[in-house]
């Protein structure tokens, strides 16, 4: 009488367990599926904003070129016109160099 409660009982206990084992096998294969989706979706994010930052810094830097560029420019201009003034006053007061 009492072998065949106690077969029940370790019968319904290995049922338990399997389930138990079943269930946390489960819920440890979707949190893993869940934290590999979370990676990667952080990986992505991240990378963006790489491509955004390098994007600004090229941006940045090719603006400081062309300032720099007409910055020349503007310094040649100056030069022919203060060169001009020079050889006007070398004309005007008949120096010869």
């Amino acid at each position: 009488m009492y072998a065949g409660k106690n077969i029940t009982r370790n019968e319904t206990i290995n049922k338990i367990e399997l389930t138990y084992i079943a269930d946390t096998s489960q819920i440890n294969r979707q949190f893993h599926q869940d934290l590999i989706s979370a990676e990667i979706e952080y990986n992505y994010k991240e990378h963006a904003k790489v491509e955004n930052r390098n994007y600004w810094y090229k941006s940045i830097g090719i603006g400081i070129l062309v300032i720099i560029l007409i910055s020349n420019i503007l310094v040649i201009f100056n030069m022919q016109r203060t060169l001009r003034k020079i050889d006007d006053k070398l004309d005007n007061t008949n120096v010869k160099v």
